[in-house]
């Protein structure tokens, strides 16, 4: 059966082209040694025409296997259907082949592949010549569905711009006096589709030097969510989503006997069919609104790495990565209301630039048996080389903005080393000890430098064959500079904020990992994570986070054939933070409230395999449940209060059943129920007209029951060969 997989993504083209080049290399290795053999004294080979060999199993001809799969969903929901396009009731239909050619001169070729339905799938094929080159063409297709139900607008069209009112649309101050809204209201569903045609070719020019290169174009359309505002007045819009990506990489290889080298370039081009969203106010107020979106922008870099061996246990690796990101689309005026037309632009496109710079050197060496030592060092630099402009604006395109900003084209080096050191004390005990320094500059931010240094060690502890254990701790200090808020932006923060991310921060934490087998048919598993933050100098932000979890597995196999397996999770996130309210700017208010914000997750899973039932039949059965909570708490004068809590539940339960036809032939049958419960204040209980100044999709949190049953045959296209006879 071919079931919805959640949250599931794509394998990208950039790891499917480094297992290609893995295979690449092993034909290489394979090429040079056939080559040495080659040189060698012709009158010195042995006869070996009548050679056999027992236990050698060879492919040849067609091998693999080919699945065609039939489904019935039992209603439509389009939050069931997020990533597999399942969200319509009806018929569903998948193909899923595994085909593989060898032919007698070394030519090949592949197909693979999985559709979930005619909206979600990915294919890959290839044709090659072992060892000297190979084509690969690939392409797929994602669906994204909102986590929303029973969204509404009023505008038109759907997924484009510019937005339109209904022609007999009636303005108001407020959304109670919109006369015609519930008969202009529109059913749609939100949500994107994107499709990737992939096209890769690799040569091998001799054993030691060969090129590759992949070509990739893909494509996102659909309908995405934002709001448009007039300041006293708002309305949640579709957001036409037409992108187009344009990546090309490639790169020539060399490999010696004790060192390799490979030269690259990556060049990625983005281009967005609607550079603007323009849409109808739907209030009274100035009658039209428009806001920027994506910029079309493009990005090359040229890259050479390499890897030698200076001793047989001492080995070096190191990149140098120079790229330059570039986007220059026209400027749209201060507003689109004219009435507020005010001074020129200081430029008619943004010309930003910025110039990337990587380097990385990586050392492991293991000359002592028991000793491994391993260091790294890296540079990273972003040189922002954009213009700065002093800038009028509009706000809403419906207040002139009074003193012109300057935009702040901010940059920053990264550099940090990592040094470990792993030995083996006995064969049942290792330990690991380690120190990372990372060190950030940066301009124009409110912190211009960081440096953080982190601790760490490792134990492996074996008593038993039957019993592991992994155990980590770590502990983090950053500091930075003198926190100086930036100046001359529109709203001034408080300066007593610091940023998360800039913020002097202690964070420690300990894994503790155990595996057990008491017995020969039971498994046991624990994992246990405790991390805490401490942003020790911020009045104002972020105070403190925390993170706990723990998870336990179990296995047991009745016999060869029949297993049950358990598994329980539960994670605990908790962050605080400081506030500091005020009416005017700059705000240099002192800290007058607290937030604490907890999100709660919680997993369990159970399932049941039984396989080579009377030889020719198989039962898995699977119930899954998880849950998430979050709650946000406010402390103010003394005073608490909370918002409602954001809650989700998932019930998942599965039944497939196979029947063995034959050796070569398949058939299976299944069923799926997932039950999906819901709640979210921002949205719960919000009719498009339930804010007066606001006007809304009226969507609701995701709330379903869905049924899916199937069949599926498999055919294969070889025998099952026999275990090998030692």
């Amino acid at each position: 059966m071919i079931w919805p997989a959640r949250e599931r993504q794509f394998t990208t083209r950039s790891g499917a082209a480094q297992a290609r080049r893995m295979l690449l290399g092993l034909a290489t290795a394979a090429a040079i040694m056939m080559a040495g053999a080659a040189a060698g004294d012709e009158t010195s080979k042995p006869d070996t025409s009548t050679w056999s060999c027992k236990f050698c199993q060879f492919s040849q001809g067609w091998t693999g296997s080919i699945g065609a799969s039939a489904g019935y969903i039992t209603d439509s929901e389009t939050a069931f259907g997020r990533y597999t396009g399942y969200e319509n009731s009806g018929v569903i239909g998948g193909l899923s082949p595994q085909i593989t050619y060898w032919g007698d001169k070394g030519y090949t070729a592949k197909i693979e592949g999985f559709g979930y339905s005619q909206e979600s799938f990915d294919y890959d094929m290839e044709v090659g010549h072992q060892g000297k080159w190979m084509l690969d063409l690939g392409y797929d297709r994602l669906p994204y569905r909102y986590l929303l139900e029973s969204t509404q607008t009023i505008y038109r069209p759907l997924g484009d711009t510019p937005l339109i009112l209904p022609d007999n649309w009636i303005r108001a101050g407020g959304t109670g006096g919109m006369t015609n809204l519930a008969s202009d209201l529109r059913g749609f569903d939100p949500g994107w589709d994107r499709e990737t045609l992939d096209l890769g070719a690799e040569y091998l020019f001799s054993p030691n030097l060969s090129f590759d290169v992949d070509w990739r174009y893909q494509t996102k359309e659909g309908k995405g969510r934002t709001w448009g505002t007039f300041l006293g007045s708002a309305a949640e819009l579709i957001q036409p989503l037409n992108y187009e990506t344009n990546e090309v990489e490639g790169g020539i290889n060399y490999t010696a006997d004790r060192w390799q080298i490979r030269l690259a370039y990556l060049g990625s081009w983005f281009s967005n069919k609607d550079l603007s969203l323009q849409w109808e106010n739907a209030f009274t107020g100035p009658d039209d609104g428009r806001m920027a979106q994506a910029p079309d922008n493009k990005s090359y870099n040229v890259s050479l790495s390499g890897a030698v061996n200076i001793t047989p246990r001492t080995i070096a690796s190191g990149t140098v990565s120079l790229g330059q990101s570039e986007q220059d689309d026209s400027f749209l005026p201060y507003t689109i209301n004219p009435a507020l037309a005010g001074t020129p632009l200081p430029r008619s496109s943004f010309d930003g630039k910025v110039d990337l710079t990587q380097y990385s050197l990586r050392v492991t060496s293991a000359e002592w048996s028991r000793l491994r030592l391993t260091g790294d060092f890296r540079y990273n630099k972003r040189d922002n080389k954009s213009p700065r402009d002093s800038y009028d604006y509009v706000l809403a395109d419906n207040i002139a903005g009074g003193v012109a900003v300057e935009n702040r084209p901010y940059g920053f080096k990264d550099t940090d080393f990592d040094l470990a050191a792993d030995y083996r004390f006995t064969r049942r005990l290792k330990g690991s000890i380690g120190y990372d320094y990372d060190k950030i500059e940066r301009n124009l931010q409110e912190v211009s430098e960081n440096e953080e240094d982190t601790y760490w060690a490792k134990l492996k502890l074996k008593p038993s064959n039957a019993f592991d254990v992994n155990i980590k701790g770590q502990t983090a200090s950053r500091d930075g500079s003198t926190y100086r808020p930036q100046t001359g932006i529109k709203l001034e923060q408080n300066p007593l904020m610091h940023k998360y991310y800039e913020a002097d921060r202690d964070r420690d934490g300990v894994e503790v990992r155990v595996q057990a087998r008491p017995a020969d048919r039971l498994s046991l598993g624990l994992q246990l994570d405790v991390w805490t933050e401490d942003y020790k100098n911020s009045d104002v932000g972020l105070t403190d986070a925390d993170r706990d979890s723990i998870a336990a597995d179990a296995s047991y196999a009745f016999a060869d054939d029949v297993h049950l397996f358990l598994g329980l999770s539960s994670e605990q996130v908790t962050y605080k933070q400081r506030g500091a309210q005020s009416n005017v700017d700059p705000n240099t208010a002192a800290p007058n409230w607290r937030a604490k914000n907890n999100d709660d997750f919680d997993a369990a899973n159970v399932g049941f395999r039984w396989e080579n039932i009377a030889q020719r039949w198989g039962l898995e059965l699977d119930y899954t449940y998880a849950q998430s909570q979050g709650s946000t708490n406010v402390r103010q004068s003394g005073v608490g209060s909370g918002f409602p809590k954001f809650r989700s539940e998932r019930n998942t339960a599965r039944l497939d059943v196979t029947y063995e036809l034959n050796p070569q032939m398949q058939l299976r049958g299944g069923w799926l129920y997932e039950r999906y419960r819901s709640s979210d204040w921002h949205v719960d209980g919000t009719a498009p007209d339930t804010l007066s100044g606001v006007l809304t999709w009226g969507a609701a949190a995701a709330d379903y029951d869905v049924s899916v049953v199937g069949l599926s045959f498999t055919y294969r296209l070889d025998l099952p060969r026999p275990p090998l006879e030692y």
